[in-house]
């Protein structure tokens, strides 16, 4: 037993299960080519680089990310805000099964939805609510919202389009003065805990642009590529070091979340190495960002452990 509880622990500390190091977050997925988004279509790869030409247009898929172990969500939404001079939103869809829009937001009845676990009659959006370069999404659902495999809750899709080259923010937090993420299990209000979601846009005319990684503690950087265009846009959004070594969406991340929710989370003693991992991964994934070596025996060791994982889980 204290072999295993050893083994546990050191994957968890290492970033296992692919999720944000410092727990529940906004989440945000660029849909690039291949990745359909939504509900069950998602890659969730959360790309760090995008390249995009002025004049057009981007989505990116809003989440609540690592939700709690046998947490679920009786409302969430967003405050979005960003540089309407170098940016303009062509559309905004809430995952409320609102095919028409024609349930929500009423009075007045505006926007049609996508296919998701909210409860299109509450919803609600207020474009410029704070002037240009401002929208505001809310989502509630009285019979609750289970996350999915990852812990994750699709929230909304937002479309941009280019305007102009220049640098420029889109952030997603919770509304100020509201209650916005909710526990419908334990009546928590998430909103201090996920802070603010930001990704940073720079265009500029540089060419083409290559696909790099680098892991970070609390941001990271992948760039892909395109030749539709030179001009470039930038974004840096939270990774954890698991999703940085085999991907958001690899076999091994799966299986790591896996043995998080299906072993770990069903005894008193799984939940607390649950607990001590969301306490130290800070700790130690700062000290790998800053030794390659360190990471690489990180590497290794999740390696060998897991097809132990495996059989534990099967």
């Amino acid at each position: 037993m204290k072999n295993f509880t050893f083994i546990a622990v050191l994957v968890f500390i290492a970033g296992l299960m692919g999720s944000p190091v410092f727990g529940i977050e906004y989440g945000m997925d660029l849909l690039e080519p291949g990745n359909p988004g939504g509900v069950s279509g998602s890659s969730k790869t959360f790309d760090d680089e995008w390249t995009v030409g002025v004049g057009e247009t981007f989505a990116i898929d809003i989440w609540a990310a690592d939700i709690p172990v046998s947490e679920e969500l009786i409302t969430s939404g967003f405050e979005l805000a960003f540089n309407p001079a170098q940016l303009s939103i062509v559309k905004v869809e809430a995952f409320d099964n609102d095919l028409t829009g024609t349930q929500g937001n009423n009075p007045p009845l505006c926007c049609p939805g996508l296919a998701g676990p909210w409860d299109p009659s509450t919803t609600t959006q207020l474009a410029d609510p704070y002037g240009a370069g401002s929208y505001v999404l809310i989502l509630s659902q009285l019979g609750c919202v289970t996350p999915d495999s990852g812990r994750d809750v699709i929230i909304g899709r937002v479309t941009f389009q280019c305007l102009a080259e220049g640098n420029s923010e889109i952030s997603v937090q919770g509304l100020d003065g509201f209650d916005t993420t909710v526990g419908c299990n334990s009546a928590v209000v998430y909103d201090s805990q996920m802070g603010t979601g930001t990704i940073t846009i720079s265009q500029e005319d540089q060419g083409t642009s290559t696909t790099t990684s680098s892991p970070s503690t609390t941001t990271s950087s992948i760039a892909s590529s395109t030749t539709s265009s030179p001009s470039t846009t930038t974004t840096t959004i939270k990774r954890c070091l698991s999703e940085s070594i085999y991907g958001g969406n690899g076999e091994e991340t799966r299986l790591l979340r896996h043995f998080r929710d299906t072993v770990l989370s069903r005894t008193a003693e799984g939940r607390e190495l649950i607990n001590l991992y969301y306490l130290w991964s800070p700790v130690v994934v700062s000290a790998m960002e800053g030794n390659e070596e360190f990471k690489t025996w990180v590497k290794q060791m999740i390696d060998d452990m897991l097809p132990m994982i495996q059989q534990t889980v099967e």
